[in-house]
């Protein structure tokens, strides 16, 4: 907003708009010929197209700029507005978002933009100042930086405090650092958390000092509990073998779970594309969780542990293989039995001789049938061992 005084502000805008007009009315009066002259006609015509013009720019270029009665709506975020040093009203474009008059409660839009707001662009009146005046307030938010080293991408959280008088409607990734989590085997870790949010009720948001400070809190104390269930080489391990997606939802699941983390209700909003986890009286809505990173504070107890996990998971991986091994020698085992048992119940059904079963279980279902159409067994065995010995006697029948 310009450094200049309200009054000084609308002196300007007024002579913008009316100094010019003014000018020509007193020429036109106090010049005779001017007034019985088809000149009179233009002024008068002038100033009747000028003033509204004049106006429209005056608003749009000087007024609107310095939030004097009348600001840019951007889209999607919300402007904020003071009567009296108290928060009354905002002011916002959306074709898809739209705030509650009256509990400034967040929600899609049910009805369609008017004719006047699709083609003003944002631009839009709030009231006469000083009686209505933009508010600003200070946020503290934090700012997520992502650069490489070593050809590895890391990442570091940037404190931030910014003074605005906008809150975004959006959704938006608010980046923290989480130090000194102690996990069930008790070692020291840190880790650098992205927490995808949206606002879902302004009051509520301004109601709490520090909003965003409060949320970080709260998320700190939720993680540590969470922690404290996990073992090191699980969480480094799941931080270098791409599964930080996993473990983020993990703990998301835990959050919208647990209702004894602190006094900070969430409860869990479910719709037919997503879950979320709606904390009513920071006036937030948590669509996302992501651990971009896990780091154990010792360094050479870190690189122990990836090993450990990578090891852990490859004799999980040769147990499952082992126990499916075994699973197939079982079935065989049982297979055999079970065609044993049938075979024994064929040679006492029929007189058959163990013997016999176990020749036609080597050859194949041809020799076999040559063997059945013989006359008899004994006959036909030696037959078959003749012919597979070359020889050409017959062998007459008892």
């Amino acid at each position: 907003m310009s450094e200049t005084s309200l009054p000084m502000i609308y002196i300007r805008a007024l002579s913008y708009v009316f100094a010019l007009p003014l000018i020509m009315i007193i020429l036109l009066v106090n010049i005779p010929f001017l007034k019985e002259s088809i000149f009179a006609y233009i002024i008068i015509a002038f100033i009747i197209i000028y003033i509204p013009i004049s106006a429209f720019f005056t608003i749009y270029l000087y007024l609107a700029p310095d939030g004097v009665c009348f600001l840019f709506a951007l889209e999607n975020v919300a402007t904020l507005i003071q009567s009296g040093g108290k928060f009354v009203d905002v002011k916002y474009s959306s074709k898809n978002l739209e705030v509650d008059k009256d509990t400034f409660e967040v929600f899609e839009r049910t009805r369609k933009l008017g004719w006047f707001e699709k083609r003003m662009k944002g631009l839009t009146f709030f009231g006469i100042t000083p009686y209505k005046e933009v508010l600003r307030i200070n946020l503290r938010h934090n700012k997520l930086i992502q650069y490489e080293k070593d050809g590895i991408v890391k990442y570091r959280i940037e404190k931030t405090e910014k003074n605005t008088c906008r809150i975004d409607l959006r959704k938006t990734n608010y980046g923290m650092d989480f130090s000194g989590m102690e996990t069930k085997d008790r070692n020291q870790i840190s880790a650098i958390v992205s927490v995808t949010l949206r606002v879902t009720n302004i009051y509520n948001f301004l109601d709490t000092k520090d909003v965003y400070i409060i949320l970080e809190e709260f998320l700190v104390s939720a993680f540590r509990i969470f922690v404290k269930g996990k073992g090191t080489d699980e969480l480094i391990g799941n931080s270098e073998n791409d599964k930080k997606a996993l473990l983020g939802k993990e703990f998301f699941d835990y959050l919208i779970k647990s209702s004894s983390i602190s006094n900070i209700k969430v409860s869990k909003v479910t719709d037919a594309n997503n879950i979320r986890a709606k904390i009513e009286n920071l006036g937030f809505e948590l669509r996302n969780f992501s651990v971009l990173d896990v780091i154990l504070n010792d360094k050479s107890a870190e690189e122990a542990s990836k090993m450990l996990y990578t090891a852990e998971k490859a004799r999980e991986a040769l147990l499952i293989e082992a126990d499916g091994e075994a699973k197939k020698i079982e079935k065989i085992a049982a297979a055999d039995a079970k065609r044993i048992e049938l075979l024994a119940k064929a040679c006492e059904e029929f007189g058959i001789s163990p013997e016999t079963i176990m020749l036609i279980d080597k050859i194949n279902g041809s020799q076999a049938e040559y063997i059945m159409h013989s006359g008899n067994v004994e006959t036909g065995q030696r037959n078959l061992l003749n012919e597979h010995l070359g020889k050409k006697q017959t062998v007459k029948k008892d």
